[in-house]
């Protein structure tokens, strides 16, 4: 087994199985399906730009489809349009544009929907920023510094730190951090940390820099899928 394959140790497939039977009746389906497991094998390949991307655009589809839940729940949606009537999207919309989401809304006005309705914590939609940040890193530039020296239980008691001077046999838990950009529900220049305890995962510790931020896209959209 890889490296890599230890760090994401399920198959890609189980990620469809799990989220599809949440939520059988997806209009984006095919495309979710697709996507995801697309994201896995992408790594596992050693391809770690085009996972991190087509992770975050397999989120995009699944946050249509709680869009479009919340519409046929009673919610309403409006999204401005400088050029043309505001896009609409409540319960009796015109399904051919339920099924156009895609070219009708950006993954940022997808986020900003979810976020102005008021139905979601804010460290969620923060995780859903992040994930698109990243996806536009991969794309059009480079990611941002990982600090891959990340105490999470920093700072420790005064009782532990003297512990620590004298043991042979501690080991401080992973984790990372780095600051996202374009991330309107975090200060600037706001750290974004993963403790990797709190993930269902091996250690990224052995895997190169890219690699490690396609591990750490995978894993926050597979806890944002879980909270929608």
């Amino acid at each position: 087994m890889t490296e890599r394959a230890k760090a994401l140790p399920w198959r890609g497939s189980s990620v469809v199985e799990f989220y599809l039977s949440a939520h059988p009746s997806f209009p984006y389906r095919m495309q979710f399906i697709s996507l995801i497991k697309e994201a896995h094998d992408s790594f596992i390949a050693g391809c770690p730009r085009a996972s991190v991307i087509v992770a975050g655009e397999a989120l995009l589809r699944a946050i249509y489809d709680k869009i479009i839940r919340l519409a046929n729940e009673g919610h309403e949606f409006e999204i401005p349009r400088r050029r043309r009537a505001n896009l609409k999207i409540q319960r009796g919309v015109d399904t051919g544009i339920l099924f156009e989401l895609t070219d009708h809304v950006s993954f940022s006005e997808a986020v900003k929907l979810l976020a102005d309705s008021g139905l979601f914590e804010n460290d969620f939609i923060t995780i859903l920023y992040v994930i698109k940040s990243l996806r536009n890193d991969a794309v059009h530039g480079d990611f941002p510094f990982l600090d891959t020296k990340w105490d999470p239980d920093d700072p420790r008691p005064a009782e532990q730190r003297r512990e620590l001077l004298f043991s042979q046999t501690f080991e401080f838990p992973e984790g990372y951090r780095f600051i996202p950009s374009r991330v309107p529900t975090l200060a600037a220049n706001s750290w974004f940390t993963i403790d990797l305890r709190k993930y269902r995962c091996g250690s990224l510790k052995s895997l190169a820099f890219e690699e490690q931020f396609a591990a750490i896209q995978y894993m926050l959209v597979l806890d944002a899928l879980e909270k929608l």
